[in-house]
C-alpha cells in the first residue's frame, strides 16, 4: 500500500492549514495502516514529497522538483525496501 502524502504532514504551512492538516491526518492513519498491515505481510509506504510542480503550486517560487523526478524517487524508494 502506498500513500501519497506531503511534506506539509510534517509542518504545517499557514498558507495551506486545511491542506497541512488533512496531510498530517493522512500520515497518522498510513502509520496505523503499517503496525496492522505488517502483521500480514502486507508492506505499507508514505511518500512525504515536498513542494512538486504541479498546477496546486503554479505561481509559486519554491523550488520544485518535477512531475517525473518525484514518481521516479518514490518508486525507487518503494523497490529499494
Amino acid at each position: 500500500m502506498v500513500n501519497i502524502v506531503s511534506i506539509a504532514a510534517y509542518s504545517n504551512f499557514p498558507f495551506i492549514a486545511g491542506y497541512s492538516a488533512s496531510k498530517a491526518a493522512l500520515y497518522s492513519a498510513t502509520q496505523a495502516a503499517l503496525i496492522e498491515l505488517s502483521k500480514k505481510g502486507i508492506a505499507v509506504f508514505s511518500v512525504n514529497p515536498g513542494a512538486i510542480d504541479t498546477d496546486m503550486n503554479k505561481g509559486s517560487d519554491m523550488e520544485m522538483t518535477s512531475i517525473e523526478k518525484a514518481e521516479l524517487s518514490a518508486i525507487t524508494g518503494i523497490i529499494s525496501n
